[in-house]
């Protein structure tokens, strides 16, 4: 069986102020359920792969070439913040040929704006390729590209950072984290919960 999953563990929205202290904005353990699907049958809280004791949220790659399935974050405020960094926590065990993405907008007085990526300029973590192709199961050495029915481990998590203060500070913003499917074949069978 092919495992295709994405598992997100804790997300932190960190702001700095000018005197060098972290202030928390945002912490989801996805367990409040403050975020929003689509797809919703392709996400699933869970405690199998819990991060610091706390659920996390797993959601699978589509079955359908073009298919997406989208986890939405609510509209943080950094209005007084000069400094924004996003952290969370991953395993990323999906194919290299499809594409696993994080996008942001800005709300600017309540109206929406256009959904970009998160820049790659703003990547600060360790992950193989990052810049070329996102995040996947070629990442990290742990994920073990080479062997898809591999089921991910504890240890498997992984940090990552972008620092988005040229993007996002003294704004409010939203964020998504989306899984595509584009490679040309699938799993049709229903995957195997773990």
């Amino acid at each position: 069986m092919n495992i295709n999953k994405w598992l997100l563990g804790i997300l932190l929205i960190i702001t700095s102020t000018l005197h060098s202290q972290n202030v928390i904005v945002a912490q989801e353990f996805f367990e409040n359920k403050s975020h929003t699907f689509s797809s919703t049958n392709m996400w699933r809280i869970t405690k199998d792969y819990s991060f610091a004791g706390k659920s996390a949220i797993w959601g699978s790659v589509p079955h359908y070439n073009g298919d997406s399935i989208v986890l939405t974050t609510p509209i943080y405020d950094f209005t007084n913040y000069s400094n924004v960094l996003l952290r969370f926590y991953h395993i990323c065990k999906v194919s290299p040929s499809d594409e696993v993405r994080i996008e942001f907008r800005i709300d600017l007085l309540g109206q929406a704006g256009q959904w970009k990526p998160l820049p790659f300029a703003s990547y600060e973590g360790n992950a193989k390729n990052y810049n070329t192709r996102g995040f996947n199961s070629d990442s990290y050495e742990e994920w073990k590209s080479e062997d898809s029915t591999i089921l991910p481990e504890e240890n498997w998590w992984k940090q990552e950072c972008f620092d988005l203060s040229n993007y996002v500070s003294y704004d409010k913003a939203q964020f998504r984290f989306i899984i595509k499917k584009k490679n040309q074949t699938s799993d049709i069978l229903p995957q195997r919960a773990y």
